[in-house]
């Protein structure tokens, strides 16, 4: 993932496109929360899918709740024939203990929710800000929990991270394994809370002289 947010009318386009050259297209909606002031954002509607059978929505929770462990998330389609094939590598039981108490106590911590995407999108603002003052990094726009940045100026995202982790027990996404990336390079940093924001960006200020 990049970061980077398509508008929901575009994607409608190309959902139709593809629909017009017997194309399934497959959206990943895992990161949609963290979409600043959207007017529509999920394809998850009862009647988007009913007019694009060629289209399959999928959204992991563990993404915008910070909760890996708890393997949970949806795939949407009314393509019969993808549901039946899928139906049929999952197992009967495919939601542990701890997945199913986390959904039946969801809307409980709702507000909660919603207040920490709030403050998760502010503090990507203020990093975002903060990676321009950095000469070796070209910070890309983000609307996800994370932002890519293009490592320039005759630097390696491997060596970067290693650094960082070496010098700052800063931990990092170093991009330069992923297919499509070659030669460029790129990493991805995590949106935290304002304190480990500022060490982030101190410590990249400090490798920077």
């Amino acid at each position: 993932p990049s970061g980077n947010y398509i508008p929901y009318t575009d994607v409608l386009r190309l959902v139709s496109w593809a629909k017009e050259r017997n194309i399934t297209l497959i959206v990943d909606e895992s990161f949609g929360d963290f979409v600043e002031s959207p007017s529509v954002v999920s394809l998850l509607e009862q009647h988007v899918l009913d007019e694009f059978p060629n289209l399959v929505v999928i959204k992991s929770i563990s993404k915008s709740y910070g909760v890996p462990g708890v393997r949970l998330g949806i795939l949407a389609t009314t393509d019969q024939g993808i549901s039946a094939k899928i139906g049929k590598e999952v197992s009967i039981w495919n939601i542990n203990s701890y997945g199913e108490f986390f959904m039946q106590i969801w809307n409980k911590y709702k507000a909660q929710y919603v207040s920490s995407l709030t403050s998760i999108i502010q503090a990507r603002k203020s990093l975002m800000q903060d990676l321009g003052t950095i000469s070796y990094l070209n910070a890309l726009p983000s609307q996800a929990n994370f932002i890519m940045c293009e490592v320039v100026g005759g630097k390696r995202s491997f060596d970067l991270a290693v650094e960082l982790f070496d010098r700052y027990n800063i931990l990092i996404k170093d991009l330069s394994t992923k297919r499509g990336i070659d030669p460029k390079q790129f990493i991805r940093l995590a949106v935290r809370d304002e304190a480990d924001n500022g060490k982030l960006v101190k410590a990249l200020q400090e490798m920077d002289r």
